[in-house]
């Protein structure tokens, strides 16, 4: 469907019919047991009744329909007015059809006879609907009153009920209205392979529809014309006629609403520059639903202050899905010993759940089917499940942070809670509204799997804005030179570090005027002989020397643009005990002799390495963000904290620091990571070996603070100072290590 010239790489797939018979198995297994159990036959109907058309008020408008959500997951019947059962005794499945008047064949189309139903739905028998009595008592033979299992029971989410399924004849059988429905909602829990396939793909074209939205998002626009490009998206190039849910598309301080865009706030106000949008909006593919939150500034580019709140709110919500995996409790996702979580302050920030199942409903049910009773506490009543995870299960992870005035006048006011609060700082952020972060994420058998596919960095959010394609190219900008040669042609470029001369040779190959390539060490001679080379003598130059001690030819270089010109710096934590043995803790014992000098003067100094990926065991949390091209010498010197959390039961020898570099002058903004869980570039990772190894168990937090500073006798060498404290329940430390850096 999707052509080379589309705004989309996908196509809608065909969805097996064998989805709705694997759901039928999966149903008639579990009850089966259940009776058998309880000691009770196994005969019996499971009978349900699917949803009809609904009228709007009295006039003859039939509203789009949509299958009753239980009936869909057992028979994918897409159209009204049927009935479906499943005979427990023999797992024979039986649809009974609407028997149509003449005149739908004028009005309506073509009126398919039963085996043609049969052959779509791949169900054993087809009858009409006024035939039920009939077929039900001649299949059970000479049962007097054939047992019904109907479906009644409560929806958690909703607190409405189920209603079970009636028809003309209904006395003549024994009903049964409270064991199905447990049953099968817990079947509802635990997706197959199938289900997960037509969630996935209506993650990708709802992810697709988002960037597409963030492409071509503009101050002036109204929020709803955000809606409808999304809309467009899903169906043009996906086939999603339904959305999960009504879309939200709110902007300033509309962000704030949680379930903004109903009938009342319809998408309707004015973009204006500097607002932060916030973009909640799912499609449903053959019943299957998405649900994804974007946030981000309406002009492209974050603020100071759009960018403190936008990754705390990230952090959480990388910390979350790295702490996913089977047998996890959700409900201890949201628990905290602070003195702030003693009196929920959370819920006044963030007075919604973290997350919520996902399926063929956007609140898919059976969150309160197993584990802890739901919660009577602010912010954990909010929570559509306590369960601990389980594999197979599909749940969205949406932390957020919203300024509410309803919320935090009350508890300003309040003495218990009034003293966390700084007025000062809330009072900056009145009617900035909110920022909610939501991905769609599957638990697998040894983690988690997300399957949305979004930008998320607030650097990969300003790049897909400003026309990056998505998802971004993190190559070096120098295999790009091609497109950006306006940067380098006829300007005199200074290269500073050049290394081999790699970039001083694009450069010039892009036309500049004249390269200046300063490099330090030998290297600068090997540089020499390649310029040569390659035939660039007469535009590049190579000065061995440091750029403080060199004397440039020329007064000034062109335009004064640095690239990269923006960097963020990460943490992370790594196991990493064969290293630390073999080239640390040998200094311990040397032959028998101890140099446990040379092993002091070994930790002090960090390592610059590769991290395998399978290493890390915790977060990787974001500690500054810097524009290069405005600091001042003061700016190389700061603190900054963290709070890494164990993403499971490991040791942790040392921490990992590393950037992820941003070109914002390029033509389309630009950037890569040089962090282990990204594709190998010449820059490495930076290692801290921690002199203790800490034992950690799955989501205890290590804390401290990094503190960075140029070295006072030799400024090209930076100073660290790293303090960290761990409370976990095998290892109890507070520690100061100083490491420099030459």
């Amino acid at each position: 469907m999707a052509s080379s010239s589309s705004p989309s790489s996908l196509s809608p797939p065909k969805v097996p019919t064998e989805l709705y018979v694997t759901n039928r198995e999966k149903l008639l297994k579990s009850l089966r047991q259940y009776l058998i159990e309880t000691s009770r036959p196994l005969h019996g109907f499971v009978f349900l009744q699917g949803g009809e058309e609904k009228f709007r008020y009295c006039t003859d408008h039939i509203e789009l329909f949509r299958q009753e959500s239980y009936f869909a997951y057992l028979f994918g019947v897409t159209e009204p007015g049927f009935c479906g059962a499943i005979d427990v005794a023999t797992g024979n499945s039986i649809l009974f059809v609407p028997r149509l008047p003449a005149d739908y064949a004028v009005w309506l189309g073509e009126i398919k006879p039963l085996s043609y139903f049969q052959e779509k739905y791949k169900v054993s028998m087809v009858y009409y609907t006024d035939e039920i009595v009939g077929a039900l008592h001649k299949i059970s033979k000479e049962v007097d009153k054939p047992l019904l299992f109907l479906l009644h029971g409560l929806n958690t989410d909703s607190s409405n009920f189920s209603n079970a399924a009636g028809f003309e004849g209904i006395e003549k059988f024994e009903s049964d209205l409270t064991t199905l429905h447990p049953i099968l909602t817990e079947c509802r829990v635990l997706k197959s392979d199938l289900e997960l396939a037509v969630v996935k793909f209506a993650n990708d074209i709802s992810s697709e529809a988002h960037v597409e939205v963030m492409r071509k998002i503009q101050v002036g626009m109204k929020e709803y014309q955000l809606e409808s490009i999304f809309l467009h998206h899903t169906y043009m190039y996906g086939g999603c006629r339904h959305c999960s849910y009504t879309c939200i598309c709110a902007t300033g301080e509309n962000s704030a609403v949680l379930h903004y865009g109903h009938a009342a706030a319809p998408n309707d106000r004015t973009l204006e520059d500097g607002d932060m949008a916030l973009f909640d909006m799912g499609a449903e593919y053959n019943f299957y639903g998405s649900d994804i939150t974007c946030s981000f500034p309406v002009n492209g580019k974050f603020t100071s202050d759009q960018s403190l709140i936008y990754n705390a709110v990230l952090d959480a919500h990388n910390a979350v899905i790295s702490a996913m995996r089977p047998g996890v409790s959700w409900l201890d996702m949201h628990n905290n010993v602070d003195d702030m979580m003693t009196e929920r302050l959370g819920a006044v920030f963030m007075p919604h759940g973290l997350g919520h199942l996902l399926g063929i409903d956007t609140h898919d049910p059976g969150g309160y089917l197993k584990g802890p009773k739901r919660s009577k506490e602010p912010g954990l009543r909010s929570l559509r499940t306590a369960r601990e995870l389980e594999e197979g299960m599909v749940i969205t992870v949406e932390p957020g942070c919203y300024f509410i005035d309803a919320l935090l006048d009350p508890a300003m006011e309040n003495s218990n809670t009034s003293k966390f609060f700084n007025r000062e700082a809330i009072g900056r952020f009145k009617g900035f509204g909110g920022v909610r972060i939501e991905s769609d994420v599957h638990v697998t058998a040894n983690g988690s799997n997300n399957m949305t596919n979004v930008p998320r960095e607030v650097w990969e959010i300003e790049a897909v804005m400003a026309g990056a394609a998505w998802p971004l190219d993190k190559a070096s900008a120098c295999s790009r030179e091609n497109k950006n040669k306006f940067l380098f042609k006829n300007k005199i470029i200074l290269d500073v570090g050049a290394g081999t001369g790699i970039l001083s040779l694009f450069c010039a190959k892009a036309g500049a005027a004249h390269v200046y390539a300063v490099e330090c060490s030998d290297m600068a001679d090997m540089a020499m002989e390649m310029v040569e080379s390659n035939g660039f003598s007469e535009v590049v130059t190579v000065l061995k020397g440091k750029i403080e001690e060199i004397e440039l030819p020329v007064a000034k270089v062109s335009d004064g643009i640095l690239l990269p010109d923006k960097a963020s710096l990460y943490l992370t934590a790594i196991e990493d005990a064969d290293y630390k043995e073999d080239k640390i803790e040998f200094w311990s014992n040397v032959y028998s002799f101890n140099m446990s000098c040379i092993k002091k003067q070994a930790m002090m100094e960090p390592l610059v390495d590769t991290v395998d990926q399978n290493q890390i065991v915790s977060n990787c949390q974001l500690l500054k963000t810097m524009d290069i091209s405005k600091m001042v010498s003061g700016d190389a010197s700061f603190t900054v904290p963290f709070k890494l959390v164990a993403e499971c039961d490991d040791y942790i020898h040392a921490l990992v620091a590393y950037f992820d570099m941003s070109f914002t002058k390029c033509h389309k903004l630009m950037g890569f990571s040089t962090g282990p869980r990204s594709r190998a570039t010449h820059w490495k990772q930076t290692f801290l070996y921690l002199e203790d190894v800490l034992t950690t168990c799955e989501r205890e937090a290590l804390t401290g603070n990094m503190t960075v500073a140029p070295n006072k006798k030799n400024p090209r060498g930076i100073d660290i100072m790293i303090k960290y404290a761990l409370n976990g329940q095998r290892c109890v430390i507070s520690r100061t290590q100083y490491f420099k850096m030459q």
